[in-house]
């Protein structure tokens, strides 16, 4: 995601000063991208989650969870960066937008029809399949009653990222074309403000509410990292502060985690934790700096997947959980569940990539 917006900015997002420059600085977009993807999958697959590693009242899997938050910021970020640098001129814009909200819609709309068609393993296995589908349009009807915002994730709760942003593209392409590009910052910065707020306030029910967790999910957290990734596009930042940015986040992660943990008992389980933010724009920096390492350029090989991975992970762990759910030691599963929920993942996209009339599923 990001980096796959237009076949255009492989030769625009960077100026360099030879193709080989081009291909290096790109993969360590790309490697940072792979990264992104696997801690996303650890934000669904809780690594570490076995009471063993509990140390007190300390959970390393929410710690992990805290951190892997980075990764939504950062493809928002990449976006808003590879959106930006692939306009010419304003009038561009709408066009640009036109191509691939389009294309993001109708990955949406195909992926929807998918995770509600395919049951989960444990209707097949008690042959409720038909009864499922029933429950499910169901349950599905009565969360956006409580929540008309929640049709933004259709019918799997992470393909919110498709809507949101194209939301975010949207918003900033009338920026652009109305020349407001002065507001996008500060406006971000109020949006994201009040996306914590509402993640804050557990004074009332998820559901209840205009302002609630899922609509600042929604509509609250993008803006700010699609306008990071703007400003970006007019500012050359060095290694030095690319790093900065990394450290200087992460340490503030501990701090930030630390308080959670003092206030609430529990590391921040929403999506609006605050040190994620210069950890998301560090690594896009960094990520932007020429790099000759092998193993980063290996790494990166991987990137035309992520938007595959990303979108089918959580359907491979529905049926991983049910394969793995007779091994005795749930040690096991606790420790490495997300790594073989990324691998198997990885491999369903070979596998679908491979079939004619389905490879565009996962680009």
């Amino acid at each position: 995601m990001g980096q796959e917006m237009d076949q255009k900015v492989d030769s625009t997002a960077i100026p360099p000063t030879t193709k080989t420059q081009a291909i290096t600085r790109l993969a360590g977009v790309d490697a940072l991208r792979v990264l992104a993807a696997f801690m996303v999958v650890c934000i669904h697959a809780l690594p570490f989650s076995h009471p063993a590693y509990e140390i007190g009242l300390f959970r390393p899997s929410e710690a992990i969870l805290a951190l892997c938050r980075a990764a939504v910021p950062f493809f928002f970020i990449a976006s808003g960066y590879f959106f930006a640098r692939s306009i010419e001129s304003p009038e561009m814009a709408p066009r640009l937008l036109a191509r691939q909200g389009r294309r993001l819609m109708l990955l949406f709309l195909a992926w929807c029809v998918i995770y509600f068609v395919v049951p989960p393993p444990q209707a097949i296995l008690e042959r409720r399949v038909i009864p499922h589908y029933v429950e499910h349009f169901q349950f599905l009807s009565q969360r956006i009653v409580e929540v008309p915002a929640r049709v933004m994730e259709g019918t799997a709760f992470h393909l919110w990222f498709f809507t949101s942003l194209i939301f975010c593209l949207t918003w900033l392409t009338v920026v652009i074309c109305r020349r407001w590009q002065s507001i996008l910052l500060p406006v971000g910065i109020a949006l994201f403000g009040l996306g914590l707020i509402a993640s804050l306030d557990h004074s009332a029910p998820e559901h209840s509410g205009f302002l609630n967790s899922d609509f600042a999910r929604y509509f609250l957290l993008g803006p700010l990292c699609v306008a990071l990734g703007y400003e970006m596009t007019h500012r050359s930042l060095s290694t030095r502060v690319g790093y900065g940015l990394l450290l200087s986040g992460l340490a503030f992660l501990v701090l930030e985690v630390a308080i959670y943990f003092f206030v609430q008992g529990h590391a921040p389980l929403h999506d609006f934790v605050v040190s994620s933010i210069p950890v998301a724009l560090g690594a896009m920096v960094i990520g932007l700096q020429r790099t000759s390492a092998s193993w980063v350029i290996q790494v990166a090989k991987l990137a035309p997947m992520v938007l595959g991975i990303y979108v089918v992970h959580i359907l491979i762990r529905q049926y991983l959980v049910m394969a793995f759910k007779f091994v005795p030691s749930t040690l096991f599963w606790g420790t490495f569940t997300a790594a073989l929920v990324f691998a198997a993942s990885l491999v369903a996209i070979l596998v679908l990539r491979r079939i004619p009339g389905v490879r565009w599923l996962t680009l």
